[in-house]
């Protein structure tokens, strides 16, 4: 981004001022990956990860698939649940700390 810049500031954010000290996840501007997205996908494979060390936990098959504009439901429309092999499919993302944010996308017919 030539010659574009973006500042940072807890004198202008008040929630960016509750945050200091903390790690925060930031995107370059020079790709269409947000820090949301990664925040996202951290929150799911997490989610995974919790369900492997725990087995003691009941659930059926889970299978994971990430797809493109969660937020306006582009890749949602167009994914098929029953050819992925899943009964239903959930959003998953990520906002401030300790907050998952979840919709169920589609349900399989």
């Amino acid at each position: 981004m030539s010659g574009a810049s973006a500042v940072l500031s807890t004198r202008t954010d008040a929630e960016l001022a509750g945050r200091i000290g903390d790690d925060i996840v930031t995107a370059s501007g020079t790709t269409l990956l947000g820090a949301d997205d990664k925040t996202g996908v951290a929150v799911v494979m997490a989610a995974v990860e919790h369900f492997l060390q725990n087995p003691q936990l009941v659930h059926g098959p889970i299978r994971v698939a990430f797809t493109p504009d969660e937020e306006i439901g582009m890749g949602a429309r167009r994914f098929d649940v029953k050819r992925f092999g899943a009964y239903c499919a959930y959003t998953l993302d990520g906002g401030t700390r300790g907050v998952v944010e979840s919709d169920v996308v589609r349900k399989r017919t």
